[in-house]
């Protein structure tokens, strides 16, 4: 974490040549078990994920351990809503949402201001892989063990403790996949494209709404020669896709690979860092990968 002042800009350049050499800038301790996703929100905090059935927020710079919130069994992911909203899951198949703002203390930028309200534990009914947000519809996608991913949708301007508390009720499924969904991405706001362990890529039209079905079929379907893992999107027309041996460059464009790196392991996750740059995690290491498209 760096400060936003013009002193710290030298030691932002050399935290920058010390990642260069892959050296370890911090070390937060605190989870047990493996840690499954991490996210930040505007003020820096960070809120980790872990099969030890714990989501941990951090404070930013002192990186003291400010809470810990638990599900009675290993919790898979997590997303943040208009940096206010935590909503996580796991293993347990209930979507738990928490006010990490309750408050209406105007003294917003102290860090130790840890009040943190539960608003409502969504039942799914299945293990929960992935949950993703997508800001400009207001549509929370959940992907999980049993085929199905589910969408809510809200409306951004509308997100807030009174309609999270009532989220099955903006309920919209997905029908599609044959085995585990692992992966969300949004292509557009009105678009989400899922993959996961039955080889498939599919893309699904929640915006269509020519009557009042609330379920989905795919608009799109293409084939993999792995299970995916993860997806995420690197930028406005191209997406990256985690096999369990490579991770591809696909352009939403024209629906196929442009590039295909070969992994030695087993990819778990992936997460964009800046343009054109993102992070490879697997099992038992990383790494930092740079993608170059020459601006097309």
């Amino acid at each position: 974490w760096q400060k936003n002042s013009s002193k710290n800009k030298n030691r932002s350049e050399n935290s920058e040549t010390k990642m260069s050499q892959n050296k370890v800038q911090i070390s937060l301790e605190g989870h047990n078990r493996p840690i499954s996703c991490i996210k930040f929100d505007d003020q820096n905090r960070l809120y980790t994920s872990s099969w030890d059935k714990t989501v941990k927020i951090w404070q930013p710079y002192s990186f003291k351990l400010l809470n810990t919130l638990t599900q009675p069994a290993p919790i898979l992911s997590l997303t943040l809503i208009k940096s206010r909203y935590l909503i996580f899951g796991g293993h347990c198949g209930t979507l738990d949402i928490y006010d990490t703002r309750p408050t209406t203390s105007t003294n917003n930028n102290n860090d130790d201001d840890v009040d943190i309200r539960k608003l409502a534990s969504v039942t799914i009914g299945q293990t929960i892989n992935e949950i993703s947000y997508c800001q400009a519809s207001g549509a929370l996608a959940v992907a999980g063990w049993d085929v199905l991913t589910s969408v809510y949708v809200i409306g951004h301007d509308l997100v807030d403790t009174d309609t999270l508390k009532k989220l099955t009720d903006y309920k919209i499924t997905c029908h599609g996949h044959t085995d585990a969904v692992h992966a969300v991405v949004w292509k557009t706001s009105d678009v989400i494209v899922t993959a996961g362990l039955d080889k498939k890529i599919l893309a699904f039209d929640i915006g269509s709404q020519n009557d009042n079905s609330k379920v989905r079929k795919a608009i799109k379907c293409v084939s993999v020669d792995q299970p995916v893992m993860a997806m995420r999107a690197l930028r406005q027309h191209v997406f990256i896709v985690a096999l369990e041996a490579a991770v591809q460059i696909w352009s939403f464009d024209t629906w196929t690979p442009v590039a295909t790196l070969s992994m030695v392991g087993r990819v778990e996750d992936l997460l964009v860092i800046g343009p054109g740059q993102f992070v490879v995690a697997f099992g038992e290491r990383c790494g930092r990968v740079g993608y170059d498209d020459g601006g097309g």
